[in-house]
């Protein structure tokens, strides 16, 4: 059983130097064992998807259409929680998905960065596969939460969530663009800062990067607390995650009430109409050159 980020062994797998059978076969092969798997685009390569970004890989499946022929799919997730290559031919509209090729996968339609591609097509499109030898046997939960501000400064947020499990087992807390037991961090369009979950007998734990893990965590409630800041003008929602080793994680209050900008301050005077007013500090913004 794997017991931490350090002893967990990660690999490359450059698509340049295997073919697409044999990558479809490591892949259906790397979830048979249930490892942690993740792809990256090349930077420098044109593509249908979004270039140098890191995707996670959801899976391999062999689909046989109605007219008998077998395709080899990789199903894999967009973190921005968008899709953007509308021209995919097993895009979520296409007409390849019928009721019967929808049976035999996982098909959800909608935007959600969730995407399946012939394996062909993955391969072209990516660059590398990467993957963790991580037993993926923890559950998870986990919340998508609105950023309304308007700027780009950070803005606070608070969300409390019930762990449900042993005590002597880990849980993993972190935000959006990553595994949080993979990788502390990476850039992407928001990023986090002041990261820290207090559980309710005072104990607080402090993140590293995006990530909080809480070692041999004890059932109950706890608030996790922390600044978001937009990278990206695109963004609207951002991800918490939860990963627990053994037990379940309740985020509550519902979606719609998880958000608390605790650090949204309001300008005295509304700057007089000559500024615009910084809400995270409580400050002025001058147009004019000076604020009265």
């Amino acid at each position: 059983m794997w017991s931490g980020i350090s002893q967990a062994r990660t690999f490359d797998q450059w698509h340049s130097s295997i073919n697409s059978t044999d990558l479809f076969y490591l892949i259906d092969n790397l979830f048979k064992n249930r490892y942690i798997v993740g792809a990256a685009t090349v930077s420098n390569t044109a593509n249908n998807e979004v270039n140098g970004h890191a995707y996670s890989v959801l899976g391999a499946y062999e689909v046989t259409t109605d007219n008998g022929t077998t395709v080899k799919l990789i199903r894999y997730f967009n973190p921005w929680h968008v899709e953007v290559w509308k021209t995919n031919p097993w895009g979520d509209n296409s007409a390849n998905w019928t009721n019967y090729t929808k049976s035999q996968v996982p098909y959800l339609n909608g935007n959600d960065g969730i995407v399946f591609s012939t394996v062909e097509d993955y391969h072209d499109n990516f660059g590398v596969t990467n993957w963790a030898e991580i037993q993926d046997d923890y559950d998870i939960s986990f919340i998508d939460i609105a950023f309304n501000n308007n700027d780009s400064l950070p803005h606070g947020f608070e969300v409390n969530f019930t762990y449900f499990g042993n005590v002597g087992h880990d849980l993993y807390i972190f935000n959006d663009e990553s595994d949080g037991r993979l990788l502390l961090g990476c850039p992407a369009p928001v990023s986090i800062s002041s990261f820290i979950v207090t559980f309710q007998n005072g104990t607080v734990y402090r993140g590293s990067g995006s990530t909080v893990k809480i070692a041999n965590a004890t059932p109950g409630v706890y608030k996790a607390k922390f600044n978001m800041q937009k990278n990206q003008n695109f963004v609207n929602t951002f991800t918490l995650t939860a990963y627990a080793q053994y037990g379940k994680v309740n985020f509550i209050p519902p979606a719609n009430n998880v958000v608390i900008d605790y650090q949204k301050k309001q300008c005295p005077n509304a700057c007089n109409l000559q500024g615009s007013c910084n809400s995270y500090d409580g400050t002025c913004r001058c147009y004019f050159g000076v604020i009265i």
